[in-house]
């Protein structure tokens, strides 16, 4: 019951955020949107900190909400690395280009500045609050150091992609991005008067698709174990 009210919950942010359930369920073009391997990877989590609170007492709302606040936060601790790297490397930070999703520019609630620490922040603040009454003991560990060393060998391989890739070209402005650092099957470009999308170029590049959904899983795994915990009742046991 309680992973398909969490369910429910991607279901109405797909909806509201990328405006159509085309999207959620994969019908869109690959990399656009919130894709339903996203969902899965999400609702896995979300059952396995459920479970994990369930075995340590932790029950009801309280549960829930540690489970799918860890789970939605760990979103945006991939999106922080991919926006920034995105805008530096693709849309133009580097060399001083237009970089307006998320470094420079229009400040607007879909900025990365706001959106990314609002998606972050909040839902930590709520999960502390959920287990607060258990008197949670988070500890790091060597296992946790060893999981995030991972991570961070994955977006490495992913800046710097070994493997072929293409290069895209707008037909709107005449630029190019891809090609090299950090390749992605959807390049995009804004406009630099209103700083909103305006064109789009899709690949389907399964290599790039491999390790853009198995690093978003990574983190969003790795950040989860990085927040299990003991409660006062277990450390005391």
């Amino acid at each position: 019951m309680m992973s398909l009210l969490f369910l429910s919950f991607f279901v109405w942010q797909a909806t509201v955020w990328d405006g159509t359930w085309q999207y959620m369920v994969g019908f869109a073009e690959r990399g656009v949107g919130l894709h339903f391997a996203t969902v899965i990877t999400a609702c896995t989590c979300f059952l396995f900190l459920s479970e994990y609170c369930r075995k340590r007492g932790v029950t009801s709302w309280n549960n829930v909400l540690f489970a799918s606040m860890v789970t939605y936060a760990s979103m945006f601790v991939f999106e922080w690395p991919y926006t920034v790297l995105y805008d530096l490397i693709h849309n133009g930070g580097l060399v001083g280009g237009i970089v307006t999703y998320g470094l420079v520019g229009e400040f607007k609630w879909y900025n990365v500045l706001f959106q990314n620490t609002f998606g972050f922040v909040v839902p930590l603040v709520v999960m502390w609050v959920a287990v607060k009454p258990y008197f949670p003991r988070f500890k790091l560990s060597k296992l946790k150091v060893l999981v995030w060393a991972v991570v961070a060998a994955v977006w490495l391989l992913w800046v710097f992609y070994p493997f072929p890739t293409e290069t895209a070209t707008s037909t709107l402005y005449g630029l190019s991005k891809g090609g090299g650092l950090f390749p992605q099957n959807v390049y995009i470009w804004y406009s630099p008067v209103t700083h909103e999308l305006t064109d789009q170029m899709v690949f389907h590049n399964m290599g790039v698709f491999i390790v853009n959904f198995g690093l978003k899983a990574l983190t969003t795994f790795a950040f989860a174990v990085t927040l299990l915990f003991k409660t006062s009742r277990e450390a005391a046991s």
